[in-house]
């Protein structure tokens, strides 16, 4: 367990992509109250090279209305959407030798307030995160 407070000087798609340098190419599980242009496409940019291998997103049901261009342009890349009533903000890398969890304050864009996380390192937790999340999911599902 890695315990973190970013005093405003990074986001989680930073972590995000500094993690995937270490572990390779990866299945992301992401669930997010909001997400902007900048994170996205740094995800569009990590699919296309073929260092996120599958990718599934859980937004709050309003994002369509919030940020209707990031949605749109999320629907166009991402594996497997779902829209929830959610304010919860985790996300799970995973591939043959690494299980991580980002569990953090941290919704998917630019943060310039202090957030606070932990990243998790076991399989028992990426396992616990991706039920809930394609539980959800599943409920209410947009496929690509």
């Amino acid at each position: 367990i890695i315990e973190f407070v970013t005093h405003g000087r990074w986001s989680i798609h930073q972590i995000v992509k500094h993690l995937i340098q270490t572990t390779g190419a990866v299945d992301v599980h992401l669930a997010t109250w909001t997400i902007t242009e900048e994170p996205l496409r740094m995800l569009f940019k990590l699919k296309n090279e073929g260092k996120i291998k599958g990718l599934t997103c859980l937004f709050d049901n309003r994002i369509k209305e919030r940020t209707p261009k990031s949605f749109q342009f999320a629907s166009q890349f991402v594996d497997r959407i779902g829209l929830t009533k959610s304010h919860a903000k985790v996300t799970v890398l995973e591939n043959e030798e690494w299980a991580i969890t980002i569990n953090s304050s941290m919704n998917w864009s630019k943060n310039p307030r202090t957030e606070s996380g932990v990243i998790i390192c076991t399989k028992e937790s990426v396992d616990f995160h991706k039920k809930w999340i394609n539980h959800k999911i599943n409920a209410n599902q947009q496929t690509n």
